[in-house]
């Protein structure tokens, strides 16, 4: 495989903040959004922590979950409830993070030497390892419907990058004012999202793959931001308020925070829009009074 040079990044005259759109952009309270969002909490039986993390138009979820030992693993949910473990070969730790329409799934597993490698791992159970040559460490976040695989990379300078790999060559994403590290950690066919580090904070980022340009996207008010999924426009992440505490949050058009009922605090990850009905659905985890992480699937309807 093959890491071309990076894009080099032609930023707007003016990042455009979402939160100052011409468009209008509204905070949803939970109240208001409770009659929208039907959220069901997702466990893997035994598991000290679960962490739903993506999903596909066929509503399989994969993620990981922690045994009673510690480890991680991946797993695979199902429409109908199952739950498949997703452990690499000679791995001490797999996660999985992202599936396509397909079933392809993507992820990241540590070796003896705690090394992080990213795979791809087909419907068919063919196993591909994706590291960017030169990197340290490599995470597979996110595939699209066509195959491309966004995530992030480490540089022998402990510098995290962006990355897309499509058909077998890397390209590295940095975004402009990201000196301290770029992360990419979903795509769809229109962008590519995740964040970035500026040195002083973190700020969400979307990125045209028709223009080649980023965007730089914060939750208003909030003193750090990251975009973990996009589909059609529609934006996932979390954000963290000046009070410390971290919530999901939807993007189409308007903000809407996203809490999981008496969570203390709730992360979103991955958006589908389900074959059929086409409805939007929406997954993370959310930790709850007791310090314990739970996964969540969330489906936004006109009444739950």
């Amino acid at each position: 495989m093959t890491l071309f040079p990076r894009w080099i990044p032609v930023p707007p005259r003016r990042p455009l903040i979402l939160g100052v759109l011409a468009l209008t952009v509204l905070t949803t309270s939970s109240s208001t959004l409770a009659s929208q969002i039907c959220f069901t909490p997702i466990d893997v039986p035994g598991a000290t922590e679960t962490r739903a993390i993506g999903i596909n138009k066929q509503d399989v979820i994969v993620g990981a979950y922690r045994d009673g030992d510690g480890v991680f693993h991946g797993f695979r949910r199902d429409s109908d409830g199952t739950i498949t473990p997703i452990d690499i070969p000679g791995a001490v730790q797999t996660r999985a993070r992202g599936i396509n329409a397909t079933g392809d799934i993507v992820g990241r597993y540590d070796d003896s030497n705690l090394a992080s490698h990213g795979f791809r791992l087909s419907p068919g159970g063919k196993l591909t390892t994706i590291d960017v040559p030169g990197a340290t460490d490599t995470i597979a976040s996110a595939i699209s419907a066509r195959g491309k695989i966004v995530g992030q990379y480490t540089d022998a300078n402990g510098l995290d990058h962006g990355f897309l790999l499509e058909e077998g060559n890397f390209t590295a994403l940095d975004a402009p004012e990201g000196a301290c590290g770029t992360r990419a950690f979903g795509i769809d066919k229109r962008a590519i999202v995740g964040s970035f580090s500026d040195c002083t904070t973190r700020h969400g980022f979307l990125f045209s793959l028709k223009s080649k340009q980023f965007t730089t996207i914060d939750f208003p008010d909030a003193v750090r931001t990251a975009l973990h999924g996009t589909k059609r426009g529609r934006l996932v992440g979390d954000y963290t308020d000046v009070d410390g505490n971290t919530h999901g949050f939807l993007g189409d058009g308007t903000f809407r925070t996203l809490d999981f009922p008496d969570a203390v605090e709730t992360h979103a990850r991955g958006i589908a829009r389900r074959a059929g009905d086409r409805t939007k659905q929406i997954v993370g985890w959310y930790v709850d009074a007791l310090d314990q992480t739970h996964g969540w699937r969330a489906v936004l309807h006109s009444g739950c």
